[in-house]
């Protein structure tokens, strides 16, 4: 057997990636949800890391200076300057992921999982046993989307916060 050229491998993978980042995606101009149709839409592949705003971020978090984006890709992760120190904030969403599969995960992990409702969705709040200044608040919306907090004081409470901006916008 003939091994692929690593080329290949790779624009496969770019494939399978983009064709699971297709659905419906949120355009900023006026919260609506847009579906994207092929090449023209390229450019609003990572859209996903605009569901809210930086002001809002900041806000949610009660920081000191700007969120710093250092990640946007399937996942989008900002560091926030605060009083006690940076706050780490992590947005995912997953067009084709389920509720259910997040908790499912989440409970193979042993995290502590609380029922929930933001802005009518279906939810859930997700610690890790040991870190208390950590928590994710996962709901059902278009897939499943997560937004995870580190190191405010109640990481919980600034992760729905998150969410409800989330959701508002995209209602």
């Amino acid at each position: 057997m003939r091994a692929r050229p690593l080329g290949l491998a790779a624009l496969l993978a770019a494939s399978a990636l983009i064709g699971g980042c297709s659905a419906k995606l949120p355009d900023a101009s006026d919260g609506t949800n847009v579906s994207p149709s092929a090449a023209a839409q390229f450019d609003r592949l990572l859209r996903e890391c605009e569901t809210v705003t930086e002001t809002q971020i900041k806000e949610a978090v009660g920081g000191d200076g700007y969120p710093e984006s250092y990640f946007h890709g399937a996942v989008c992760m900002w560091k926030v300057p605060a009083t006690g120190g940076m706050v780490d904030v992590t947005f995912a969403w997953f067009e084709n992921g389920s509720l259910g599969h997040e908790q499912q995960t989440a409970r193979e992990l042993g995290y502590e999982l609380t029922p929930m409702t933001v802005q009518g969705a279906t939810a859930f709040s997700q610690r890790r046993p040991g870190t208390p200044p950590a928590c994710g608040v996962a709901a059902a919306w278009d897939g499943a989307i997560t937004w995870w907090v580190q190191g405010t004081a109640d990481p919980c409470e600034t992760a729905r916060t998150l969410m409800e901006f989330t959701l508002e916008r995209t209602v």
